[in-house]
């Protein structure tokens, strides 16, 4: 799971370094992909699952976010929390779909330079439990390699290490809160975060029963799980996982992290 979102947020990284050439009236500055053929009505389904506030603005918490429908994936890169609506956003999509067709590609707003429309096939199989229609509460286990099994009375302490605030919501170790919070004890490391790094208001007593049926059902293995509400941003998820305590990364001693 750390290993995806490292990957995630490189690719973050990537596009807001491109993010110079505003996507226009006549589709100057978008960059268009022409590996694989997205299909243009699943890449509007996936549009239309963004969620706005009731006046179509869309939230500033969300500092990114990813939505997915049959072969195509869109991001969303608003890390500054720039000023957008519904309109502006899909209109921006429909231009990269529109010149690219029938490929992907990606390009900063026009209107506002500081939001980042991104386009693609989506991601391969082995990354399908972080994907925003993967089931919610369904947890997948296994998925990293070369990693030794975790003791159960690890996870269990590592989880209850986590600081809470008042309300029982996960804090950072300076008891701040935080879009991610990350606990090992011996075995096992636990990390909670949110998908779109906005403010995880997830409390204890809601991850409670997902934590123990995880760690129940992966008996020893890697495993994650998705839930819908405890994020700040709308357009956010919480993730849960639990993985061995040996450092991802490939080689000797080392696990292959999903």
């Amino acid at each position: 799971m750390i290993a995806y979102r490292f990957v995630f947020l490189a690719a973050i990284s990537l596009l807001t370094s491109t993010m110079s050439k505003p996507i226009d009236g006549d589709s100057g500055g978008i960059d268009c992909f022409r590996r694989l053929p997205v299909s243009k009505v699943d890449c509007q389904r996936a549009i239309s699952k963004i969620h706005y506030q009731h006046d179509n603005t869309l939230d500033t918490a969300s500092k990114h976010f990813g939505w997915a429908s049959g072969n195509c994936s869109i991001i969303v890169l608003n890390p500054d929390g720039a000023a957008t609506n519904k309109a502006q956003i899909e209109d921006g999509f429909k231009q990269i779909l529109d010149k690219c067709n029938p490929h992907a590609g990606e390009g900063p707003l026009k209107v506002n330079e500081g939001v980042f429309l991104h386009i693609a096939h989506r991601s391969n199989a082995s990354y399908a439990a972080y994907e925003s229609d993967h089931p919610f509460l369904k947890p997948t286990c296994g998925m990293n390699m070369n990693a030794p099994d975790t003791q159960s009375e690890d996870c269990k302490k590592a989880y209850k290490d986590i600081p809470l605030n008042g309300q029982g919501q996960f804090l950072s170790p300076a008891k701040q809160k935080t879009s991610s919070v990350t606990s090992t004890y011996k075995s096992c490391n636990v990390t909670i975060y949110t998908s779109d790094d906005s403010a995880l208001l997830a409390t204890k007593g809601n991850l409670d029963n997902t934590f123990e049926q995880m760690l129940g059902q992966c008996k020893g293995k890697s495993g994650v799980v998705s839930i819908k509400e405890g994020a700040q941003g709308l357009n956010g998820r919480v993730l849960l996982d639990i993985k061995s305590s040996v450092p991802c990364g490939f080689g000797p001693g080392k696990q292959v992290c999903h």
